[in-house]
């Protein structure tokens, strides 16, 4: 594949420097196990959808948590920004900060991969007090 050899390259430089990768070669590197995302939104827009077995890994937490993705996949960062701003600074923080050196951000984020059809999870759950009529 040719995004591949793109993909590894050594070290990012800057915001334009991280690689873009579209919902249909995202799901397809997921499928074969070569990829990863993680969702870099807070925990209520994760919970009232996300990309199908994607980590949540909030941007103010990929500090402590970055351990706990592998080295060995591509990391493809998401969120809903217009300019994805927010998975760009964790492509960069992962990138720059922690060795990772393959990241990739998910162009159009979460809205593009749900308009594309591909599969979503969502954790919602609504629950009401029970309360006594006056």
């Amino acid at each position: 594949m040719f995004l591949i050899p793109f993909l590894l390259a050594a070290t990012i430089a800057t915001k334009a420097d991280v690689p873009h990768v579209d919902p249909a070669q995202l799901h397809e590197l997921m499928n074969k196990g070569e990829a990863i995302a993680i969702d870099v939104r807070g925990s209520v827009p994760f919970e009232l959808g996300h990309i199908k077995d994607a980590v949540w890994l909030p941007l103010g937490l990929v500090e402590q948590r970055f351990g706990e993705l592998p080295q060995d996949k591509l990391i493809v960062a998401y969120c809903t920004c217009k300019a994805e701003e927010t998975s760009l600074e964790a492509a960069l923080l992962l990138s720059q900060k922690h060795g990772f050196e393959r990241v990739a951000v998910l162009h159009g984020g979460y809205p593009a991969w749900k308009e594309a059809g591909l599969p979503i999870e969502m954790n919602q759950t609504v629950e009401f007090e029970e309360s006594q009529p006056g």
